[in-house]
């Protein structure tokens, strides 16, 4: 079951968190905001999990770039 509430009182507010779920819909709406204009920003700042394992594993090193059309 997922808890619904917790009876320990926390002495400090989610400041991270919270900044963080800013941040998120921030971006969100920044993306809707650029239209068709999206795609490029998703290829331009998006994070492919492969390519970051690889990278840790100190595999060799791809271009970030989308190939072109």
């Amino acid at each position: 079951m997922i808890p619904l509430k917790d009876d320990l009182p926390t002495r400090t507010a989610p400041v991270v968190t919270i900044g963080l779920i800013a941040v998120n819909i921030v971006v969100f709406f920044y993306e809707i905001s650029l239209g068709p204009a999206a795609e490029e920003f998703i290829f331009a700042f998006g994070a492919i999990p492969a390519n970051l394992v690889r990278g840790l594993e100190g595999g060799r090193r791809r271009s970030w770039r989308r190939p072109a059309s």
